[in-house]
Parts: structure tokens; C-alpha cells; sequence
């Protein structure tokens, strides 16, 4: 049976259809080996891949005035920071304080209720995981 066949085989009123699945096949090797995720590691001389040290800015100037890695190409400048005024009122009011716990909001409000749904769905997630009985 080569990978491409079928077998089709009747039993009573029944038909058993078996194929074989295309994507259960080797997969064919790209003309670029980077493209299909083929290519190269760079690797040491212990086999481990090299890590990639990123250069930390300490020049107080630009630490002030541009978003500091914010450019990923090699060439090209950072992005130039803003005067506060051009950037929009509820950017300043965002949340960025320590995750807020149920406590935290008032019984019975939206946020309340889907915090309380995650905290039952991870609980019982994990009650599940511990059964030593899978359910069929």
C-alpha cells in the first residue's frame, strides 16, 4: 500500500473507509533550508547555542528622549518620544500596579465574575489533572 491508497470494505450495511493521511508523510525539503526551519544553529564549541548579549544604553540623553529598543532593524534610529500632551487622556490612566485579586473588586461587577470564572476553571483543571481515572 503506497501512501496515496485507500482500502474500502463493506460489512453488513457498514463501510469501514481507511485512508492514509498526506500529512503523515516526510516532509520535503525546501530549496531555502531557512524558510522550512532547516538551516544552521549557530553553536559553540560545547554544542550549546550561543546566546545573543544586547548592549544596555547608558547615555542618560537618549534614555529620555527615545523608546529604547524599539528599532529591530540593524539600521535606523529608535522612536523619538513625544511631549505627554500628544498622546491620548486614557494612556495615563492605565492599571500598571500589582495584579488585582478578587478582593480586590466589588461582588457582583462584571470584572468580579470573570476573575471568579477563571479561578473555578484553573481549580477544576487542576482537580482533573490529579484524577488517576481518565473519564472515557
Amino acid at each position: 500500500m503506497n501512501s496515496s491508497s485507500l482500502l474500502l470494505s463493506s460489512k453488513g450495511s457498514s463501510l469501514l473507509f481507511l485512508a492514509s493521511r498526506p500529512y503523515a508523510v516526510k516532509a520535503v525539503k525546501a530549496s531555502n533550508p531557512a524558510i522550512a526551519g532547516l538551516g544552521k544553529k549557530s553553536k559553540d564549541k560545547a554544542g550549546a547555542s550561543k546566546k545573543i548579549k544586547l548592549e544596555v544604553e547608558k547615555d542618560p540623553n537618549k534614555l529620555v528622549n527615545y523608546l529604547c529598543g524599539s528599532n529591530l532593524m540593524q539600521t535606523g534610529e529608535d522612536i523619538k518620544l513625544k511631549p505627554d500632551s500628544e498622546y491620548p487622556d486614557w494612556l495615563w490612566n492605565v492599571y500598571t500596579g500589582p495584579v488585582k485579586q478578587l478582593e480586590d473588586y466589588e461582588p457582583g461587577s462584571k470584572e468580579y465574575l470573570e476573575l471568579l470564572k477563571r479561578i473555578n476553571i484553573r481549580k477544576n483543571l487542576k482537580l482533573i489533572a490529579m484524577n488517576p481515572i481518565k473519564p472515557q
